[in-house]
């Protein structure tokens, strides 16, 4: 991809710099350059199911070590899965408090019911909530949960940034055209690509 540069506080918006903020776990500013919230689908696996003995089940997602995962921790997630749209609560991480070892990307959906193993679900990262914590017992983890849940209970769905009035038209790239230019499924060394994007109304 050859595209326009375009400034985010002051500098070059790039990929590696998209990269930085995912890693870093802040992706509120990855969102902020790439015009919507970072995105990682894949199908739904068989996990634990400990967070269904707990009252709340997850869609454990299957990922790819070429991904770029965001910092473990708690995120706000807006889950698509076919046409419908979902608030979702993901945990990035080891569940220290089961003494877990492998990384997990696991999400409790909000108002839904189905058995989706197999299936293919989309997970956009709106807002990073919290680090991921080994807490003392399965109730203080599902008494933080609850809050969890509140938090994401009270803020809106994400909205795709529109252009204001009078902006020069940006390009805006689809979700797997923004992967395969950051090099997400690409094993190759890849450039550094810097590109322009949306703006809030």
């Amino acid at each position: 991809y050859i595209i326009d540069q375009y400034n985010y506080e002051s500098e070059v918006i790039s990929s590696t710099r998209i990269r930085k903020s995912l890693v870093e776990g802040n992706v509120s500013k990855a969102t902020e350059m790439l015009s919507k919230p970072y995105l990682i689908k894949g199908k739904v696996i068989h996990g634990k199911k400990l967070g269904r003995t707990i009252g709340f089940p997850t869609a454990n997602l299957e990922f790819s070590d070429k991904m770029v995962i965001p910092k473990k921790g708690v995120y706000y997630t807006n889950v698509i899965y076919g046409d419908e749209k979902f608030k979702g609560l993901t945990s990035v991480g080891n569940n220290p408090t089961v003494n877990g070892t492998e990384l997990t990307i696991e999400t409790f959906i909000l108002n839904f019911d189905k058995m989706i193993y197999g299936e293919e679900i989309k997970v956009y990262f709106v807002e990073r909530i919290r680090d991921e914590v080994k807490f003392d017992s399965l109730d203080e983890m599902v008494n933080q949960i609850k809050k969890d849940e509140e938090f994401i209970k009270s803020n809106p769905f994400m909205r795709i940034k529109m252009l204001k009035e009078g902006t020069p038209q940006f390009q805006v790239f689809n979700d797997d055209e923004i992967q395969k230019m950051l090099g997400f499924y690409s094993s190759k060394s890849f450039k550094d690509i810097k590109y322009k994007t949306m703006l809030y109304v």
